[in-house]
């Protein structure tokens, strides 16, 4: 079986729909394409609770020391 089983647009709407979830942002899969300097203002913003990644995830050990700051 290949992963992802869904698409991303998919597992996006799927979370969204939970009743818990305020807001769901779907990253980049890339830093060019959408470079990690959006996270921290989002962050400040929304304060949230949780913010959850995979282990694949670009730039994860900056994204760690992004959300110690918030």
């Amino acid at each position: 079986m290949e992963r992802p089983i869904f698409h991303q647009d998919v597992r996006l709407k799927i979370i969204d729909s939970l009743k818990p979830v305020d807001y769901t942002i779907l990253d980049s899969l890339s830093p060019e394409d959408k470079p990690i300097y959006f996270l921290e203002p989002v962050l400040e913003r929304l304060r949230p609770d949780f913010y959850a990644l995979g282990e694949d995830s670009v730039e994860l050990e900056e994204r760690k020391k992004i959300c110690s700051k918030c």
